[in-house]
């Protein structure tokens, strides 16, 4: 499909089972097409408009100061954080049609986040 397609942009990333260390086949970096690995997202931006990047992307497009450790945190301006930027987390709903807030995702969900790979 193509780049600008609404079809591609607003692709889900399938089911979840939290209690796997394994990520759905489209959970991945929208710069360097990494899977298997923790993605973020950019904060209050509808679906359809997100893009979704590993933690080497991310902190090139944020002009952040890495390493990100194997919890998901680096050393931001406020103290170490999983937030890179104004890029949160991307945890995916179990069913696999949207991404929770950062501050509504469920216990289960950071536990399967934590576990992917950085």
């Amino acid at each position: 499909m193509a780049e600008n397609d609404p079809d591609e942009r607003c692709r889900r990333p399938g089911p979840v089972d939290y209690s796997s260390e394994k990520a759905p086949p489209d959970y991945k970096c929208g710069k360097c097409k990494a899977t298997q690995r923790k993605l973020w997202r950019e904060y209050n931006t509808f679906l359809c408009f997100q893009t979704f990047l590993c933690a080497d992307c991310s902190l090139a497009e944020e002009g952040e100061q890495g390493p990100v450790g194997a919890d998901g945190k680096h050393l931001g301006e406020f103290g170490r954080t999983n937030q890179i930027g104004m890029r949160f987390p991307a945890v995916p709903t179990e069913e696999g049609d949207t991404y929770w807030g950062y501050t509504s995702t469920p216990n289960a969900g950071w536990l399967w986040w934590e576990r992917l790979p950085t």
